[in-house]
């Protein structure tokens, strides 16, 4: 029953990059109509372990929004999304899954982003735990991170360095993590956004990050995968290396 709980609660929440129009009020004041339409991938971070998640949603005029949340996970499920937007919020539900969520999301960064949280009502078979998520919509990739990166990484459990050599062929990446152990990188770049796994090591890691010039900056989780305590989870940031050559 635990694995119901975890990917449960991976689909309770999630941020949105969106784009927005302006539209005149009755007051005189200016309220923003944030349009969700369209696909969207990230990263769920319950507390058990997270998830990759792609998002595929329409709003009509009204601001109703219906939609399914895909789930690649090691325990792969799907949901029913529906709500709507208003005020800068989406708030709805997440259904047709065994403990059902409501879902209160507030559109942040000038309509770049949609954070928030969600539970369901706690039970025997179903948790009320909060989780955490980011998604960014998928689009075309609008940058290019090939090359050598510096990097550090922060949790609860502590810090540390690493070196990252990635090439990108169109909006696939791979390459080399040079941390503690050297670990394969595989992953996408859609819009401005680069998620990927880490895998090679006991435990698996996926990061989400959002890519600016020579730098990007995110969050990173254990998959819940692995012997052990494989559940950390923190941020991470990394600077490109321009000019220079990474030797191991």
């Amino acid at each position: 029953m635990k694995k119901y709980l975890v990917r449960t609660a991976i689909i309770v929440l999630f941020s949105i990059s969106v784009s927005a129009v302006y539209l005149s009020c009755s007051d005189d004041e200016t309220a923003m109509f944030f349009d969700l339409t369209g696909n969207w991938s990230g990263m769920a971070v319950p507390p058990n372990g997270a998830a990759l998640i792609d998002l595929s949603i329409v709003q009509d005029t009204t601001g109703y929004v219906t939609g399914t949340l895909y789930i690649r996970g090691q325990e792969p499920d799907t949901a029913t999304i529906s709500g709507t937007v208003s005020n800068g919020r989406f708030t709805g539900t997440a259904s047709n899954i065994e403990c059902p969520v409501n879902v209160d999301l507030e559109i942040e960064n000038d309509g770049t982003a949609l954070v928030g949280n969600a539970s369901g009502e706690g039970s025997d078979t179903c948790s009320a735990e909060f989780v955490y998520l980011t998604l960014y919509k998928d689009l075309p990739p609008s940058v290019n991170v090939t090359g050598t990166w510096s990097g550090t990484h922060s949790s609860t459990e502590g810090s540390g360095s690493f070196t990252m050599v990635i090439t990108q062929s169109g909006e696939t990446v791979s390459g080399t993590i040079y941390d503690e152990d050297t670990t394969a990188i595989n992953g996408r770049v859609f819009g401005n956004a680069f998620a990927a796994t880490i895998s090679g090591s006991d435990c698996p890691i996926l990061i989400l990050m959002e890519v600016s010039n020579n730098t990007m900056n995110g969050a990173y989780a254990n998959t819940g995968e692995g012997p052990g305590e494989c559940l950390d989870k923190g941020t991470v940031a990394a600077s490109r290396l321009t000019g220079k050559r990474f030797q191991n």
